[in-house]
């Protein structure tokens, strides 16, 4: 059965915890931001859906987004650049997410600016790529 979203962020959560230099990671978006730099998890879109008469793939894609407060421009930037590198080896390093899925990757990276409860922040945004372990099959 294929997992569910809920323990794959929870998964998420614990690897991003474990990157250097992160000090909040959040399944879910919140209220407001407690610490930076923060991860947050959003469902992102898929379009990939694989459908036979008997069973159903739905791979995942999440966007998780690593935010930092932004005093200042150079300042910010300067707290996201090791970012980058530690979280794709994070990633590269749990690609079944503990054994919760085929394989993950991340696909991509860009830059973001947001506006967080009228804060401004920077970050990075990471596509996250899951693949099912099981289909779903019905009748």
């Amino acid at each position: 059965m294929d997992p569910e979203l809920s323990e794959i962020r929870k998964k998420l959560v614990l690897i991003q915890k474990s990157v250097a230099g992160v000090k909040e990671a959040l399944a879910y978006p919140p209220e407001s931001i407690p610490n930076t730099p923060c991860f947050l998890n959003f469902i992102g879109d898929s379009d990939d859906i694989v459908r036979n008469p008997s069973e159903r793939i739905v791979p995942h894609r999440l966007r998780m987004v690593v935010l930092v407060a932004r005093p200042d421009l150079p300042t910010a930037e300067e707290k996201l650049e090791p970012l980058i590198g530690a979280t794709l080896d994070a990633f590269d390093h749990n690609i079944t997410l503990g054994g919760l899925v085929v394989d993950s990757r991340i696909a991509r990276y860009q830059r973001v600016n947001t506006e967080w409860g009228k804060t401004p922040y920077v970050g990075i945004e990471f596509l996250l790529e899951v693949r099912p372990k099981e289909a779903f099959e019905f009748s």
